[in-house]
């Protein structure tokens, strides 16, 4: 899956970036899609999105989850050169909100 933001194009993970540069949803793509989709029938599948800040770098993952993202129904679209987009069939059960971290918290873990 490759996660593109208006400035920053194919974030690679543990790639640093500001507040304001993920203040709006990203594009989400799905790269070698067609290789999972010859086990399935493409048409009939859904999935789910999630994005979710672990907390602070260095901090136990195991509580202070924040979700920043959530939604389901969404299906693959629009395959070119083995790259397809996401559909969003139905509304999200939480719209995209960009990171709010405390002043002085440090970097986040968004996954």
């Amino acid at each position: 899956m490759n996660v593109s933001f208006s400035s920053n194009d194919n974030v690679e993970p543990g790639t640093p970036l500001a507040a304001d540069a993920v203040s709006s949803a990203p594009t989400l793509t799905v790269v070698g899609a067609s290789n999972f989709s010859a086990s399935f029938d493409n048409e009939d599948q859904k999935f789910t999105v999630a994005m979710v800040d672990a907390d602070i770098v260095g901090t136990d993952e195991s509580g202070n989850q924040t979700r920043h993202w959530l939604a389901n129904n969404v299906e693959l679209s629009g395959e070119e050169d083995d790259v397809y987009g996401l559909n969003f069939t139905t509304a999200p059960i939480t719209n995209y909100a960009g990171p709010g971290p405390a002043e002085g918290s440090g970097p986040h873990r968004m996954f």
